[in-house]
């Protein structure tokens, strides 16, 4: 677990909804527009649904929500976990303390934290690394429905 940072994150809640709304304004997706949700929230249907799911948790610094952890997919086994960090905050172990308290929370619930990243997003592979999350394998994943990741 990162060093001083831990102490930063806590579960968000309904109130975090204005965090969430500014995390997303900082760290927008190409091509997405400002005032959309962020895509970790797309799933949860916005900001206010992720924010009141009881499967979000944040690091904090003073009033800004710098990075969040939260379950993209959860289903009644497994935590699918999403990241994201406001590029001013990044690589300052923030990220990894958040997904450190979302698989904490995981497991103390009887689910198992996964981890789905592409090949190409080094980053994202190599956060899940750090976190301890190991390959299992390789697979195609089809989609449909609405909420598509970016």
């Amino acid at each position: 677990m990162p060093r001083n940072t831990a102490a930063w994150v806590r579960p968000l809640n309904a109130g975090d909804e204005a965090a969430l709304d500014r995390l997303a304004r900082r760290a927008t997706s190409p091509g997405q527009r400002p005032d959309d949700p962020h895509w970790a929230a797309a799933t949860w249907g916005g900001h206010r649904a992720l924010a009141s799911s009881g499967f979000a948790w944040g690091a904090f610094l003073g009033p800004y929500l710098a990075s969040l952890a939260c379950g993209y997919l959860v289903g009644r086994d497994h935590l699918d976990i999403a990241v994201a960090t406001d590029p001013a905050f990044r690589r300052l172990d923030l990220a990894l303390a958040c997904v450190h308290a979302a698989t904490t929370a995981a497991h103390a619930q009887g689910l198992t934290a996964t981890w789905s990243a592409p090949g190409s997003n080094h980053a994202s592979r190599a956060l899940a690394a750090a976190a301890g999350f190991r390959p299992v394998h390789q697979e195609v994943v089809y989609w449909a429905g609405p909420a598509l990741p970016r």
